[in-house]
């Protein structure tokens, strides 16, 4: 019996003992800490930007919500925490941003475009005896080699095609030649024999087409070039010269105008359009079927007008009378339509949006007559005009972007043509 009995406490005591161990090591097997929420509950940010696209040193602001209210999150840009919540980008390229705070899910990434604005502008400037063709690249002069002998040089027009800049104009080598300069190399269309001048450039995949004259030893005749290859627009019988070219699915549009004044417009080598006598026309845009054209009429007066194929569309009324009166550039952007010129009831210097009349003389210069604008380019909200400015005394080549003036040189010079280019490469 003794037996029986001590054998049922020993084990009742190791079952008392077993579930004492068992209990202990439950307890041990929590953890401390709670298990981290499941990122399917957790609120998930929601981050917006001021701007998506800018300019190289412009700022954008970020604003982050969560379920509709604004959270105060972290911003990390390209992986990197900013402080704040406004950022100044300061170089170039595509940057992702993601906001991040603890507890919430992350936002999703958005893409910030920093753009490099490069403006190109394009004319001559004095060298004391004469003048140089010369582009400026964001206001630095570049001078283009001419193997002038015996005069001037000049810079027309230019593009830019890739990496390749391409300035159209002339030098002189006994007579004015046609040039063009592809990244400072001279390319020369004619020889010097006869007078030749080059006055549009554009570029068409590997093809560089090039509009202006060639003289026939008394009369100039309207030209163009592809790739050095001349072809005549006339046949030299009358004065003509080509003005503004354009390539558009394949086919050539020219303008120009023959002497003593009527305008002209050529496609792929055939005329199409004869402008009333009193009339002419200085540069070409193509959309589509749709062919403009801008220079002047005379009505008594000189008015500054331009052409939607063929139909004359008058800019002003001419009032007051100036012989300079005229669209010197012309500039498609979506459905408006931008011209740079003269008109003297307008200040002189002018361009117009859609009809409008935007004034570039402020008046602070010597002579609003002598204030001119010759070349228009439009990049997003901008707009950008080349010309001249007449301050202490001196022409001075210059442009304006969105009315404001930005001198190039203090020495005599001109700026006849203006390019912008927007890219995410950094200098």
């Amino acid at each position: 019996m003794e037996t029986q009995i001590f054998t049922y406490f020993k084990y009742a005591g190791m079952l008392l003992c077993s579930m004492f161990l068992l209990f202990s090591c439950s307890k041990e097997s929590e953890p401390d800490n709670k298990p981290d929420p499941d990122p399917a509950d957790q609120s998930e940010l929601v981050l917006a930007a001021s701007a998506s696209e800018i300019d190289k040193g412009d700022a954008v602001t970020f604003e982050v919500t969560a379920d509709g209210k604004t959270v105060d999150a972290d911003i990390y840009i390209d992986n990197a925490k900013i402080s704040g919540t406004n950022h100044t980008f300061e170089e170039a390229g595509t940057y992702q941003v993601v906001a991040k705070k603890e507890g919430y899910a992350d936002s999703d990434a958005i893409a910030i475009k920093s753009y490099q604005v490069d403006v190109y502008v394009a004319g001559y400037k004095s060298t004391g005896s004469g003048t140089i063709a010369v582009y400026w690249k964001n206001g630095t002069v570049v001078p283009l080699p001419s193997e002038t002998i015996g005069g001037s040089a000049s810079a027309s027009d230019i593009t830019v095609h890739g990496e390749d800049v391409y300035v159209s104009g002339f030098t002189t080598y006994g007579s004015r030649r046609a040039t063009y300069w592809k990244n400072g190399t001279a390319v020369h269309l004619t020889d010097g024999s006869w007078m030749a001048e080059a006055d549009a450039i554009v570029v068409d995949g590997n093809d560089v087409y090039v509009a202006g004259f060639e003289s026939t030893g008394s009369l100039y005749r309207a030209t163009y070039w592809k790739n050095g290859t001349a072809t005549h627009l006339t046949d030299g019988s009358v004065r003509t010269v080509a003005t503004g070219i354009v390539v558009d699915g394949g086919d050539i549009h020219v303008s120009g105008y023959e002497n003593p004044a009527i305008a002209r417009y050529w496609k792929n080598g055939t005329a199409v359009f004869s402008g009333d006598p009193g009339t002419m026309t200085y540069d070409i845009a193509v959309d589509g079927d749709d062919v403009y054209l801008t220079g002047f009429r005379t009505y008594g007066s000189t008015v500054p007008m331009y052409w939607k194929n063929e139909t004359p569309v008058p800019l002003s009324d001419g009032t007051p009378s100036a012989s300079k009166n005229s669209g010197r550039a012309i500039v498609l952007n979506g459905d408006d339509i931008y011209i740079a010129g003269f008109s003297l009831g307008d200040g002189g210097a002018v361009y117009w949006k859609n009809k409008t009349a935007v004034p570039l003389n402020d008046g602070s210069g010597d002579s609003y007559y002598d204030i001119d604008a010759y070349d228009i380019a439009v990049d997003g909200e901008n707009i950008y005009v080349a010309g001249k400015y007449y301050k202490d005394s001196e022409l001075v080549a210059a442009y304006w972007k969105n009315g404001t003036l930005i001198t190039l040189e203090d020495i005599y010079s001109e700026a006849n043509s203006i390019c912008v280019v927007r890219s995410l490469g950094k200098d």
